[in-house]
This record gives structure tokens, C-alpha cells and sequence, in this order.
């Protein structure tokens, strides 16, 4: 199972999380508020060859992880464009 990096926007705590890539954290763990974690960037997944056919491919897998990653990053940059804007 793939390794992730959270991080609290309340505390600014930063740990990490051992689960499936389907699965998402959104509580913190140390200060306890709900959807408050965010998936940090880490290291690319491995694919583990079993089932080619239809979603379950590969490289099918890779694709929704660089979207979803690609969505995240957006979000990012809106995050810290409207608090720069905010200062």
C-alpha cells in the first residue's frame, strides 16, 4: 500500500498515512477537526499488474492519479493566490 502525507489547514500538523489510494483521510489527528486534511505530494504510486481489463489497467490508474493530483495542485494555487490576496 502507498504512503501519503497529510496536512491539518487548522494546525498545520503533517504526518503520514499508510492506505489505499482509494481511501482519503480528512480529520486531523491531532487537533481533532473534521475535514480539515489535505493530501500533500509525494512520491508516484506503483502499479502492481493483475487486472488489464477496463478501469483496472494500469496505465488507467496512473491516468486518474495525474488528474486527480492535477485537480489538487489547481486547488493549491487557489488556495494561495486568495490568501496572498487576502495579506
Amino acid at each position: 500500500m502507498p504512503t501519503y502525507i497529510y496536512k491539518c489547514s487548522e494546525c498545520d500538523h503533517l504526518f503520514e498515512a499508510i492506505h489505499s489510494y482509494k481511501e482519503r483521510l480528512t480529520d486531523c489527528i491531532k487537533c481533532g477537526k473534521e475535514k480539515t486534511l489535505k493530501k500533500q505530494f509525494n512520491t508516484p504510486i506503483q502499479v502492481i499488474k493483475k487486472n488489464q481489463t477496463g478501469k483496472n489497467k494500469p496505465g488507467e490508474i496512473v491516468k486518474q492519479e495525474i488528474e486527480r493530483n492535477k485537480q489538487e495542485i489547481r486547488q493549491f494555487d487557489e488556495e494561495r493566490k486568495r490568501k496572498n490576496n487576502k495579506q
